[in-house]
């Protein structure tokens, strides 16, 4: 017997514990991630007032065995100009009546938020974790990346879904790049103007840069699909634990005539720990 229950965090947190077997590539969040990004109270993308969600577990016998997160991000939709919610940590064992039953969850509450059409995997927005793995299976996810097994792209599909909007990971050994290679002419007089200001993020000015590369994001990504540009509150929600974890060595934002515009943000790969 199938029983899907609605906004019980706990039980949706330990559905991949239960669904996947210990040696998957998959690393699941921090319970405190999980829990104050699925909080509606303390979501900034609920409490400004720009979107609205449902978290759904599936449970086989009382055992927590799938989960599926259904969103609307009202404010994508008015600046995109459509109908469309969104589908977020499906995650699932590979059973077809719990995928058909979490995934017709997810459309009868968009259907009857009148939403016409249901996209994912977004986990909550375009600009958070987003998508559904279709190759590549037997190379670990490294921070803050998706992982699912084959046979989730399989459920999607027997249930109507198809692929849309095609993402590549790349990966550079940095052992065969020598980084003198990548400066030219162009950006050697970069490097040499004093207009240009390398500003290291670290803890003292943390904040500060967070809100510039902010804004270098919000600026370089303004005609990207889907994007809508996220807020001051949002960012530092998403964004704001790195502090915690960032390598200050080699991230940086560059100021031009004061102006942010440009960033690199590097983190280690929390998840082997």
């Amino acid at each position: 017997m199938i029983e899907i229950c609605s906004n019980d965090r706990k039980a949706a947190f330990v559905v991949t514990a239960n669904a996947y077997p210990p040696d998957s590539s998959y690393v699941p969040p921090m319970w405190s991630d999980f829990d104050r990004m699925l909080d509606p109270a303390r979501n900034p993308l609920v409490t400004q007032g720009h979107g609205r969600f449902e978290l759904f577990t599936a449970l086989r016998d009382g055992r927590p065995l799938g989960r599926i997160v259904a969103a609307i991000h009202d404010a994508s939709n008015t600046r995109h100009g459509t109908l469309r919610a969104q589908f977020g940590y499906f995650d699932c064992a590979d059973d077809p009546e719990i995928a058909a039953a979490l995934l017709g969850s997810a459309e009868n509450w968009a259907r009857e938020r009148g939403m016409a059409e249901l996209v994912g995997n977004f986990n909550l927005t375009a600009m958070q974790q987003a998508g559904v793995v279709t190759g590549g299976f037997d190379n670990a996810p490294f921070t803050d990346m998706l992982w699912s097994p084959p046979y989730i792209a399989r459920l999607l599909e027997a249930n109507g879904y198809a692929p849309t909007f095609p993402m590549t990971t790349f990966r550079i050994d940095l052992a065969d790049i020598d980084p003198r290679g990548l400066l030219g002419p162009k950006q050697q007089e970069i490097l040499a103007d004093p207009d240009y200001r390398w500003m290291p993020i670290d803890r003292r000015h943390f904040a500060e840069r967070l809100e510039d590369s902010r804004l270098i994001l919000n600026d370089g990504f303004d005609d990207n699909p889907m994007f809508v540009p996220p807020t001051a509150e949002e960012y530092r929600f998403q964004a704001g634990d790195m502090m915690w974890v960032i390598d200050k060595r080699i991230s940086t934002v560059v100021h031009h005539k004061g102006e942010p515009v440009g960033a690199i943000i590097a983190i280690p790969d929390l998840n082997p720990l």
